[in-house]
């Protein structure tokens, strides 16, 4: 339950990056209509008699973009595991990286950032990093979102299991190829699983081992009857001891 929790909060967080991004585009191309031509590309009314004296002065426009813009890192800094943008290279070079990064690695955002201290590749588990690339670049050839789960190494020195959700993004003015997603924290969820794993294989072993006793159980049965038998009808005193002596063995 919690790491659904934390993947629909990762979920809410990008569709309002997305919007917000979108918002923030939009803004940039009224901008520039507005500094050409004195009309704003979305109205189509003029905005200014004398673009050059009303160019400097705040614009209503950019009052919702603004409050759209503190929402959104409102939200994304508050949500369970970390938001990002990064470029699509071999370190996963971060531009961006929520706070939620620093619970979910142990080091703080700055640490990823233009591979200030460590690239986040880096922290990636030897055993799953192959397996991440070629996933990625799956999804990507397949104009697909990719869908990941591996472990990353903390700077506690311990393991943690991530969940990781994301895309290709090539709608930048550089047309610089980048991915954005999110991480969430899944461990817990991970170690349900391992611990319901050995108590089912734990189960299995108990009934394997039951039912061996059982047919044990039955054999002995036979065995102990036959001798039992034997001591009765033998003639041989010899056989009638070895009989009972192994019938009280097998009793032990």
């Amino acid at each position: 339950m919690l790491a659904l929790l934390l993947i629909l909060g990762a979920s809410i967080a990008v569709i309002a990056y997305l919007f917000w991004r979108d918002l923030q585009a939009r803004q940039r191309i009224a901008e520039l209509e507005l500094s050409l031509t004195g009309e704003s590309l979305f109205d189509g009314q003029p905005q200014f008699e004398n673009v050059a004296k009303e160019r400097n002065k705040p614009r209503l426009s950019s009052v919702p973009i603004q409050k759209m813009d503190a929402m959104y890192k409102n939200l994304v800094e508050n949500m369970p595991g970390a938001a990002y943008r990064c470029l699509y290279d071999e370190h996963w070079t971060m531009e961006y990286i929520s706070q939620g990064i620093e619970e979910l690695s142990g080091y703080p955002p700055e640490t990823f950032v233009n591979n200030q201290r460590c690239s986040y590749a880096s922290i990636i588990h030897p055993d799953d990093a192959k397996t991440v690339v070629k996933s990625v670049r799956s999804a990507i050839d397949s104009e697909e979102v990719f869908v990941l789960t591996y472990r990353i190494l903390h700077a506690d020195g311990g393991v943690r299991w991530v969940w990781e959700r994301g895309r290709l993004c090539e709608d930048y003015d550089d047309r610089v190829a980048r991915l954005e997603g999110v991480l969430a924290d899944i461990t817990e969820q991970k170690q349900a699983e391992k611990a319901l794993r050995r108590a089912q294989k734990m189960e299995a072993i108990g009934q394997l081992t039951g039912g061996i006793a059982h047919d044990f159980n039955n054999i002995l049965g036979i065995i102990l009857g036959n001798l039992d038998l034997l001591q009765q009808q033998s003639d041989d005193p010899q056989v009638r001891q070895r009989a009972l002596t192994l019938q009280k063995t097998a009793q032990r």
